[in-house]
């Protein structure tokens, strides 16, 4: 928000120089010695607008709205405890006090916000943590801390590694999406019952990225998109990740990490591992183990497969061939500050981990 000085020097650089917009945000920079800001043309013709029909830049105070009875506080106040005791998690439903006290929904709600000093919260979802896990994860937090504390140069050198599907069509949100229209145009959005889709592999460290690979077969109709299995996790490996490993004459220095997925751990995809990486592994059915259900703890989970989506569904997908076309792009377009920033990420979330206790750690991030 503009401070009021900025406001009244704007609306004199406009008239100034002839109610002209653009001269007036140069004339302003100018003698700030800016090259940009400090709003855009059109939050100035606002702000214009604003001053010709009242007289003032000043924001208007807002009109109180109706005060709340006592007793209607009181049995809002009541009945959202009632709803609050009855729900698992503690959920409260302005209508559903509406319903049953017959208070008009507003009311209520006005009545929670002013009377109650009450306000709405959304529920965010994390990853269910079985038995045992809690203490796995607050065990390897402590074991990676220490590596890190003996050895900075350890930690970058660990290539985070995992596979995601990208599907050929993004889903419509039915509920956030809206057609503004005079009439209804009863617009329908065809989707197939099963959307074709790539599985893509990505690994990367704090320096450089390694991919995508794809899991796929040739056919006599083109590349087929393929189930991840333990033996098609293997040729991957060995076939694209251990030879770029081997070009970038990294292979002796490179930490293996993946999850525990079956294909992840299959006799002859842990024989491949060992083989190459020695005791440089972090994974399930390794001495140094990771953690199951932890996706808040690889950068991939929480940072490159939704960052990657984010900027692959911008492109017109219409084939396969340009889904993966958008994905190497992006990929590629990944800046290697970027990269750090979001492996840096993984030591605070280990500490919260720590301090937790092994428990969730998205409040505290």
């Amino acid at each position: 928000m503009l401070a009021l000085t900025t406001r009244i020097e704007l609306i004199q650089k406009f008239y100034e120089n002839g109610r002209n917009a653009e001269a007036a945000l140069r004339a302003y920079r100018r003698s700030h010695n800016m090259r940009q800001g400090p709003c855009s043309r059109a939050a100035l013709g606002k702000l214009v607008a604003k001053f010709e029909k009242t007289g003032s830049v000043a924001n208007l105070k807002k009109r109180r709205g109706r005060r709340v009875s006592e007793d209607m506080a009181a049995e809002v106040a009541l009945t959202v405890e009632e709803e609050r005791a009855t729900s698992h998690v503690g959920i409260v439903s302005a209508r559903a006090v509406a319903r049953r006290t017959g208070i008009p929904v507003e009311t209520v709600r006005r009545t929670m916000k002013i009377a109650l000093r009450l306000f709405p919260y959304r529920i965010h979802r994390v990853h269910a943590l079985s038995a045992g896990d809690m203490e796995r994860r607050y065990n390897f937090a402590m074991e990676f801390l220490a590596r890190v504390e003996i050895d900075e140069t350890w930690f970058g050198n660990i290539l985070w590694s995992d596979e995601a599907h990208f599907t050929l069509h993004g889903t419509v949100h039915t509920k956030n999406c809206v057609i503004w229209a005079e009439e209804n145009p009863r617009a329908i959005v065809q989707e197939p019952l099963h959307d074709d889709k790539v599985t893509v592999w990505c690994g990367f460290t704090q320096d450089f990225l390694l991919g995508p690979f794809f899991f796929e077969e040739p056919t006599q109709c083109g590349f087929q998109t393929v189930t991840v299995t333990g033996e098609r996790y293997r040729r991957l490996l060995e076939q694209q990740v251990i030879t770029s490993l081997q070009q970038r004459n990294i292979l002796g220095e490179v930490v293996f990490m993946q999850d525990g997925a079956p294909p992840h751990v299959s006799r002859n995809v842990k024989a491949l591992l060992q083989q190459h990486f020695g005791d440089r592994i972090i994974s399930r059915h390794f001495p140094f183990e990771w953690p199951a259900r932890s996706p808040d703890l690889t950068p991939a989970d929480f940072w490159l497969w939704g960052y990657l989506k984010s900027r692959v569904y911008r492109h017109g997908l219409t084939t396969l061939v340009n889904l993966k076309a958008a994905i190497r792009h992006e990929i590629a377009m990944i800046p290697k500050e970027m990269l750090s920033a979001a492996v840096g990420n993984v030591l605070p979330r280990l500490e919260a981990v720590v301090a937790q206790h092994g428990a969730h750690i998205e409040q505290q991030l």
